[in-house]
Order: C-alpha cells, then sequence, then structure tokens
C-alpha cells in the first residue's frame, strides 16, 4: 500500500520573531537542521513515499533546507489566501495510485517516525472506508493526519485558512483514532522562545 506524504511548507511564520535573520521559521536551525528538514526526515526515516514539499512564502530558503533530500516541490502561488490553498496544492500532486496522503506541517519537527508508522498500518488493517487516521496524545487529536483518498473531493473544497480538521470533525464515526506514546503530535515551533527551550 502506498502512502504519500504531503509536507505543507507554505506560510509566513507571522508569530515568530520579526527581528530573526531567517525568511521563515521554517528554515531556522533545531539542533544544527532546518526545522522543515527534521520533518522531512522523520517522513522519509518512517517510509513515507513519494514525499511532496509545497512551498510558498520563502520559497527559495525553504527548498534550499531541503536541498538533497527525495522530494518533490510543489510551488502554491496562492499561498497567501490560506491554509487550505497549500493543502489542496499537495493533494493535487499526490498520485492517484496513493491510496492516502500524510499531511505534515513543516513546524512539527518533535513526531517519532514510529507514531507515522502506526498511522499507516492502521489504514492497511482498516475495515469498512475510513476517510482519516488520526493520531492521538492524552485524548487530543494532533498531527501529522493521514486523509484517505476519499476524502480529497471535500477538502478541494475548502476555502482560505480552512484545514481538513473541520471536515474530520463532521464525520467523526468514519475517522480512526490511533493513540500513541508521542507529545510531539501535539508540539510546533511557532515562537523562537520554543524554539530556543528545544535547542538541547
Amino acid at each position: 500500500m502506498s502512502v504519500a506524504g504531503v509536507i505543507l511548507a507554505a506560510g509566513r511564520s507571522t508569530r515568530f520573531d520579526p527581528s530573526s535573520e531567517q525568511p521563515t521559521k521554517l528554515v531556522a536551525l533545531l539542533r544544527d537542521e532546518p526545522i522543515v528538514r527534521r520533518v522531512a526526515n522523520i517522513a522519509l526515516e518512517a517510509g513515507v513515499y513519494p514525499l511532496i514539499a509545497v512551498t510558498g512564502h520563502a520559497r527559495e530558503a525553504v527548498e534550499s533546507a531541503l536541498a538533497g533530500l527525495e522530494i518533490q516541490f510543489v510551488h502554491n502561488q496562492q499561498y497567501y489566501a490560506g491554509l487550505s490553498t497549500s493543502l489542496k496544492a499537495g493533494l493535487a500532486a499526490v498520485p492517484c495510485a496513493a491510496s492516502g496522503a500524510l499531511v505534515m506541517l513543516g513546524d512539527m519537527p518533535f513526531i517519532k517516525p514510529e507514531t507515522i508508522r502506526k498511522l499507516i498500518a492502521a489504514l492497511e488493517a482498516r475495515t469498512g472506508n475510513p476517510i482519516a487516521i488520526v493520531p492521538s496524545f492524552n485524548d487530543a487529536w494532533g498531527n501529522p493526519v493521514l486523509l484517505s483518498s476519499a476524502l480529497y473531493d471535500q477538502v478541494m473544497s475548502l476555502q482560505g485558512d480552512e484545514g481538513a480538521r473541520a471536515l474530520l470533525l463532521k464525520s467523526r464515526d468514519s475517522v480512526i483514532e490511533v493513540p500513541v506514546d508521542d507529545d510531539g503530535v501535539l508540539a510546533d515551533i511557532d515562537r523562537q522562545q520554543q524554539l530556543q527551550r528545544n535547542a538541547d
């Protein structure tokens, strides 16, 4: 079973330190590695293929941070119009043969590869037709989310900063929740202080 990966890496990082020399937080270094590169390496270590990165703001810097990895780039020229535009651009690039798309956020570098493997295993072992596989930690839904191809048409109707979460909440009975021992599914980096706390 083939599961593609989509890394959303197009945002403007408006809450990150405005005095930072980096054009986007995604290329800021975390333990000597750009944040977005850590995210990509987690997906690759988990066996996700193909892996697609959706760029937008600071396109060249993000692509440079991911240079040398087995990754496909899709540029979202409408990134300023909200998250939904990047999500749709990424899903449009997913091969038809893929049974699902693992949607990862470019600012969540603490997820364990094993968590991703568990989501893929849940999709492979599914009964019925779930629209998504979601990790949960302490009963809270997290990321990444594995979207079934059955949901793509609905995602394409999203607008602005809408993400797929609203669609999943409307159809909770069709969502498989996978409990994981991984607080990384809830941890992103929005501010410089968070980056500094996790530097060691």
